[in-house]
């Protein structure tokens, strides 16, 4: 027995068709893009603020809001862990 005979000759489904892509939700992800804009735009200013208090007040800026985030990532360990 070769593979072209074991192989299925025609689909009953046509992947590619409207139908099917209307049955998955493709238009479940419309929102994607926005979403990770926001996530990028806010990570990003994290990332300024952060930056403008090593600037303004030195060593102390760069260390003391990572020490000032510990108990919150804590907490969201736990959180993630529990659910």
């Amino acid at each position: 027995m070769t593979l072209a005979q074991t192989a299925p000759q025609t689909f009953d489904e046509d992947p590619t068709s409207l139908d099917t892509q209307a049955q998955l939700g493709s238009d479940s992800h419309a929102d994607a893009p926005r979403v990770s804009l926001w996530f990028y735009g806010l990570l990003g200013l994290v990332v300024v603020l952060w930056g403008t208090s090593v600037l303004m007040f030195g060593v102390p800026g760069l260390y003391l809001p990572a020490v000032a985030l510990v108990p919150v990532v804590f907490g969201l360990l736990i959180w993630i862990s529990i659910g």
